[in-house]
């Protein structure tokens, strides 16, 4: 996108005529130049505050503080507090332009950034581990048993696992819990179709009013923080929930609402989550559409919170499963 910056003949030809001194101009240049001035600073200051994205926001805008809604993201965000850990089973597909993958897989997550994926190949037998603690990577390979150590980095999920995410993000995605920015405040609240709503929240304060309080919650749930829609032009996430309060879908964009990727949750069942009951999505599906790829998380087997061993998140000794 920034190729062209700086570079070919419109350019250079713009340099050079700048290399003039503004003396050397003539009254019709100089008025031209002011003209010109002004009219890029009106339209860097529109660009500034455009409205929020159409793309994003798909439906009938509501007040940011809504009632409803301030209601339905209260419950949501109590729901998810708590969900801290996952083990399970699921069938997992992914498909891009040139890969596709079809495998069960054994899954444990923890936040807030703690992952296992072991993918089982034929006969039940192991055939490859990615891990994570947050900081650091092990994967093993067990058709050529190499074993691999590294530090995170944001592509690390894409490079051994063809899930365009990051570390963090991904794990909150399989809990089914994914939380708004934690620097983020409300900016937008709309209905769709389905009597669907939706919250929209920007990545970070775009500013800060004397009034509201330190706290990183207070952005998503005290009016005294709460943004407009022009600040999502940024960047953010919308949190879309049906009409039970239940997440169905994330979008998580960047400026001029490009869509990073989409996170549909589906088959919400109950489950035990301690000494509660839960609903839990047996169905995640991420499309991200930059690379053209999608992720299915089909999950045949839960099991919810309850202490995870560090070891799960490090490389196998020998092979060996958790």
């Amino acid at each position: 996108m920034n190729d062209a910056i700086g570079g070919g003949p419109a350019a250079r030809s713009a340099r050079a005529r700048g290399d003039l001194p503004i003396e050397a101009w003539s009254p019709r240049t100089r008025r031209i130049r002011s003209l010109l001035a002004a009219l890029a600073i009106a339209t860097f200051a529109t660009a500034c505050r455009s409205p929020a994205p159409d793309a994003v926001m798909r439906g009938v805008r509501l007040a940011v503080d809504e009632a409803r809604a301030g209601r339905m993201l209260e419950d949501y965000l109590a729901r998810s507090a708590d969900r801290e850990s996952l083990r399970g089973a699921a069938r997992v597909a992914l498909a891009g332009p040139d890969f596709k993958l079809n495998r069960p897989q054994n899954v444990v997550v923890a936040r807030p950034a703690r992952l296992r994926f072991e993918v089982v190949g034929l006969f039940d037998q192991l055939a490859a581990v990615l891990v994570s603690d947050g900081e650091s990577y092990g994967f093993y390979d067990a058709s050529s048993g190499e074993m691999v150590h590294g530090a995170v980095t944001p592509d690390l999920l894409w490079r051994l696992a063809m899930v365009d995410l990051g570390v963090g993000e991904t794990v909150g995605l399989l809990l089914g819990a994914p939380r708004p920015p934690e620097r983020g405040v409300r900016a937008a609240v709309w209905r769709e179709e389905g009597d669907r709503l939706g919250i929209a929240f920007t990545r970070l304060r775009p500013h800060r009013r004397a009034d509201c309080p330190p706290a990183p919650e207070s952005g998503w749930l005290d009016p005294a923080c709460f943004g407009e829609p022009a600040d999502l032009a940024a960047g953010g996430e919308a949190f879309v929930f049906d009409a039970g309060g239940r997440l169905v879908e994330l979008r998580a964009f960047e400026a001029d609402a490009v869509l990073r990727y989409r996170a549909r949750f589906a088959d919400y069942v109950p489950l035990p989550d301690g000494e509660r009951t839960v609903e839990f999505p047996l169905v995640l599906t991420i499309e991200s559409p930059g690379v053209e790829s999608e992720a299915r998380f089909a999950w045949k087997r839960v099991m919810l919170g309850g202490e995870v061993a560090d070891r799960l998140f490090q490389l196998p000794d020998g092979g060996r499963r958790w």
